[in-house]
């Protein structure tokens, strides 16, 4: 799955919510994310792009709500 500067992402392996930033220089199989942290708002990671999902944005909910009430139908 391909990544886009901004994309929310969860890290399967630390389960923490965050955003993704960019791909390593070296390799696209490693990512740099900032992730939700109170404590240390700067908290960005060099990760395994592996480990990460993308979540669903706004107009990507509302559609699959749309698909779930449209098959609950009569």
């Amino acid at each position: 799955m391909k990544f886009n500067n901004g994309d929310r992402v969860f890290h399967k392996g630390l389960h923490l919510f965050g955003v993704f930033i960019e791909y390593a220089w070296n390799s696209d199989d490693e990512a740099i994310v900032r992730f939700d942290n109170c404590d240390n708002p700067d908290d960005c990671r060099h990760i395994s792009a592996n480990q990460l999902e993308k979540l669903p944005n706004g107009s990507e909910i509302v559609k699959r709500i749309i698909k779930y009430n449209n098959s609950k139908k009569d």
